[in-house]
């Protein structure tokens, strides 16, 4: 599958629908913009450290990538729109690497040859027109990530163990990078699988688990959320729909057909959490009727991370499938520059 990797929430007064697109471990977010170390980003900080370029920060650090802008402010403005730009992509600093001058051409103030009456004033309706030479200014930075800042990377699942309960007692293990997307080494039928079998309805757990702080100032009864993964044969959708006190009603997914003009294949998902609000049990039913398929019970470790979970038949309680997930460490994380 080919899947953007943006997120993007919008909000609506009334009717709230935020809209979100998706990303699975088919979509490759290794991103040629960290063109220093390739390494999950995600924010951290509000503050964002200054440093020119004959300083480094004290503490370990990486060295992502390039950050630009340019424009006829001062350099003081430029910096804070830099500060602003790695803030909003998650960096905790930037290094100063370049601060340069250019001429530009600026086209909404120019001068005319003042002679002759033009329109009852002084000029020339024939006199060309030109545009004044203008000085503009460039930053350019190193956006950097702290190590301290990176203890995100300990819910990111390194590795699975799926025993599947078919006649053969099929047992796939599947690896993951540290940006989440499938190992070199996996085999097409393993990913596959875990597309289609466990993935497709672990994206569905972010309505659960993601803090959606925007529907604190709803007041109407209807709050749905929608989401889509796009994909090479049409679009994955999902939809979730709230209480009115922002627990999660049901999730629909609608996953396209790719015969013709056929319906989409819809799955309903409900859910059952703990006192602490971890999701216990997952329940899967398929078409419009809602006819029952699965009921997946989860495990947790000490650190409340989702450990694996178990597929049960929800007509004869056998069990289908069982996931045992292996998650990083800070540890794994590639060496810093200083």
């Amino acid at each position: 599958m080919k899947i953007l990797s943006l997120l993007i929430c919008v909000c609506l007064s009334a009717n709230i629908i935020a809209q979100h697109k998706f990303v699975t471990e088919a979509d490759r977010k290794d991103t040629a913009l960290n063109t220093f170390t390739n390494i999950p980003i995600q924010s951290t900080s509000g503050k964002i450290d200054v440093f020119m370029e004959s300083d480094k920060p004290k503490a370990d650090y990486y060295r992502v990538r390039l950050l630009e802008v340019s424009g006829a402010q001062s350099e003081n403005e430029l910096l804070m729109r830099l500060k602003d730009q790695a803030q909003i992509l998650g960096f905790d600093a930037i290094q100063i690497v370049s601060s340069k001058n250019f001429n530009y051409l600026r086209y909404g103030t120019g001068s005319v040859i003042t002679q002759g009456v033009v329109n009852s004033a002084l000029g020339n309706k024939n006199a060309p027109y030109y545009p004044d030479l203008a000085v503009g200014q460039s930053l350019t930075a190193i956006a950097i990530k702290y190590k301290s800042n990176m203890g995100y990377v300990n819910k990111q699942c390194k590795s699975a163990k799926l025993q599947i309960n078919d006649s053969a007692q099929t047992r796939l293990e599947i690896d993951f990078t540290l940006n989440n997307t499938f190992a070199k080494s996996n085999s097409v039928f393993t990913n596959n699988y875990w597309l289609k079998n466990i993935s497709l309805f672990k994206t569905a757990d972010v309505f659960v688990t993601a803090a959606h702080d925007f529907l604190k100032d709803a007041d109407d009864e209807y709050l749905n959320v929608t989401g889509k993964i796009e994909t090479d044969s049409g679009n994955i959708r999902y939809k979730c729909h709230y209480y009115n006190n922002f627990d999660v009603k049901y999730i629909e997914i609608k996953i396209p057909n790719t015969q013709g003009n056929i319906e989409p294949h819809i799955y309903n998902i409900t859910y059952e959490k703990d006192a602490a609000g971890l999701i216990t049990k997952r329940y899967i039913s398929s078409g419009r009727k809602r006819i029952k398929m699965y009921v997946d019970v989860y495990n947790y470790d000490e650190l409340k991370r989702c450990s694996g979970f178990t597929r049960f038949d929800a007509k004869t309680n056998k069990i289908i499938l069982t996931t045992e997930f292996n998650f990083y460490s800070i540890d794994d994380l590639p060496p810093t520059d200083n």
